[in-house]
C-alpha cells in the first residue's frame, strides 16, 4: 500500500522558512553583536610591530570591548599604522594622551589590545587623531610623564614591568619613574657634580702651583698680586737689611777713625794690614827674646861702654894712620895742620 502526505509541500515549506529564519535571526545576532550597524569614530592607531593584529583584533577598555582594529600596514618610519575603529558610544573614553596597550600571552599566545585613558585629561580627541602604543615613542613619552597609567591580566603587567624596570636602568634621567630610579639618579647626579667639583679642585690646586695666572679669576688675580707684594717686599727686605749693614758698618767706622783710614789706606787688607799683622804678631813672639836681650845688655851696660870707647880711640888711630899715609911724600901728599892738631888731641885723650 502505498502512504501519501497531503500536505507534505507545506511542511518542507514550514522547515525551510523556519531554518531560514533561524539563519536570518542568528547573522541579525552576529551583526548586531559586531555592532554592524552602529555609528563608528575612527582613528589612527601606531603599534612598535605586528605580532598578535589581526584584523578585527578587538581593543577593549575595563573588560568591555569598545572597538576593534580593521586594518594595519608598514609606514616609511618602520611602524605599524592602523585603523583604529570606536564605536559611538564609547567615543566620549577617547581622550588627550590616551595610549594602547598591545600584549601577547606567553601561555595561550592570545594577543589583546587594552584602551589606556589618559589621566587627568576630559578633552576628547577629534577623529582621525593619533593614538599610539606604549611601545612607540610617543607612548614611552606618555608613561615617562605620567600621562597615561598601565593595567592588564597579570602576567603580562609582570612581564612588562620588568622590561620597563630594564629598560629604565639601562636609560638616564628617568626620576619619576619611582623612589629607586630617584635615588638612582640623584646617586648618578651626586657623583657627577662629585666628578665636577673633583675637576674644580684639581684646578684650583693646579692654578695655586702655578705662578703668574692672573686670567684664572679675581680669587687667584689677587693672589698673584699678593705673591708679586710678597716678593717685592722680601726684595725689599733684602736692600733694607744690606742698608742697615752698611749703615752699621759705618757708624762703627765713624765711631774709629783710626779704622776709617785704614779702610781708606787698604780697602782689602791685603797690602798694608794683612803683612804688618804678620809683622806685629812675629814682633809680638820676638817681644820675650828682645827683653831678654835687653836686659842682658843693661847687665853689661858699662862693659859695652868701655869697649865701645876702645872702640872710638881705635877708629880715630886708624884714622889718624890712613891720614898721615894719604899726606906722605911717598903717596905725592903734603902735610895737613889739621892732622896734627886731630892726632895731638886723640893722644891726648888716650
Amino acid at each position: 500500500m502505498k502512504l501519501r502526505y497531503k500536505y507534505s509541500e507545506r511542511t518542507v515549506g514550514i522547515f525551510v522558512l523556519i531554518a531560514t529564519l533561524i539563519f536570518g535571526l542568528a547573522l541579525i545576532t552576529v551583526l548586531i553583536d559586531k555592532r554592524i550597524f552602529e555609528a563608528k569614530v575612527y582613528y589612527t592607531a601606531k603599534f612598535a610591530d605586528a605580532n598578535g593584529l589581526s584584523a578585527n583584533s578587538p581593543v577593549s577598555f575595563k573588560g568591555f570591548q569598545i572597538g576593534r582594529i580593521t586594518d594595519y600596514n608598514l609606514d616609511e618610519d618602520n611602524n605599524i599604522k592602523a585603523t583604529l575603529e570606536i564605536f559611538d558610544d564609547y567615543k566620549h573614553l577617547i581622550v588627550e594622551n590616551s595610549a594602547l596597550y598591545k600584549s601577547v600571552n606567553p601561555v595561550t599566545l592570545a594577543s589583546s589590545i587594552e584602551f589606556l585613558q589618559g589621566v587627568n585629561s576630559k578633552r576628547v580627541l577629534p577623529e582621525l587623531s593619533l593614538i599610539p602604543s606604549i611601545a612607540t615613542l610617543e607612548g614611552k613619552r606618555l608613561l615617562e610623564n605620567n600621562k597615561v597609567q598601565k593595567s592588564g591580566d597579570l602576567l603580562s603587567s609582570l612581564i612588562f614591568n620588568l622590561e620597563q624596570l630594564s629598560g629604565n636602568l639601562n636609560r638616564d634621567r628617568n626620576a619619576g619613574d619611582g623612589a629607586i630610579f630617584r635615588a638612582i639618579v640623584n646617586m648618578a647626579d651626586a657623583s657627577e657634580k662629585m666628578n665636577l667639583l673633583l675637576d674644580d679642585v684639581k684646578a684650583i690646586t693646579e692654578n695655586i702651583q702655578k705662578d703668574h695666572n692672573p686670567g684664572a679669576g679675581t680669587a687667584f688675580r689677587l693672589m698673584n698680586n699678593l705673591a708679586e707684594l710678597s716678593e717685592r717686599a722680601l726684595d725689599a727686605e733684602k736692600s733694607l737689611r744690606v742698608i742697615l749693614q752698611r749703615t752699621d758698618t759705618l757708624m762703627a767706622v765713624y765711631s774709629k777713625p783710626d779704622s776709617l783710614a785704614i779702610k781708606m789706606l787698604d780697602p782689602t787688607g791685603e797690602t798694608v794690614i794683612k803683612p804688618l799683622r804678620t809683622l806685629l804678631t812675629g814682633t809680638q813672639d820676638l817681644l820675650p827674646e828682645i827683653q831678654s836681650l835687653t836686659k842682658f845688655v843693661s847687665d853689661q851696660k858699662g862693659d859695652i861702654l868701655f869697649l865701645m870707647k876702645e872702640l872710638r880711640i881705635t877708629l880715630e888711630e886708624m884714622r889718624y894712620t890712613f891720614e898721615t899715609l894719604n899726606n906722605s911724600a911717598i903717596m905725592g901728599g903734603g902735610p895737613s895742620g889739621g892732622l896734627g892738631r886731630d892726632t895731638s888731641s886723640v893722644i891726648k885723650k888716650k
